[in-house]
């Protein structure tokens, strides 16, 4: 789990994903926290690191769309929550699979 400051409520709430609903966290102490508070851990290019004081941007593909993703991080060493939106469609999305279609179904 992250080190969101509002960690404390997972006891009460019953799960991190309750948590999550109920709580949003606007500074992280890593980069993964704060890309992982909007679940776009795995979009972000590895080997992409921030520097004190910079903002990172990257245009990225998620399956169906090209999404922005926009990440500061302060003099303080300290993430702020990641800015995400839809920039476009992908021209040339992954074909969708349905799988019961081998089936007969």
């Amino acid at each position: 789990m992250g080190s969101c400051w509002c960690n404390w409520l997972v006891p009460a709430l019953g799960s991190e994903t309750e948590m999550r609903k109920n709580c949003k966290a606007n500074w992280f102490e890593t980069l993964n926290d704060a890309l992982e508070s909007e679940l776009l851990t795995e979009l972000w290019p590895l080997g992409s690191n921030i520097g004190y004081g910079e903002t990172v941007q990257h245009i990225v593909e998620d399956g169906r769309d090209l999404r922005l993703i926009s990440v500061y991080r302060n003099e303080n060493g300290m993430y702020e929550r990641v800015i995400t939106y839809v920039t476009g469609i992908n021209p040339f999305p992954q074909p969708l699979i349905d799988h019961n279609s081998y089936l007969g179904k």
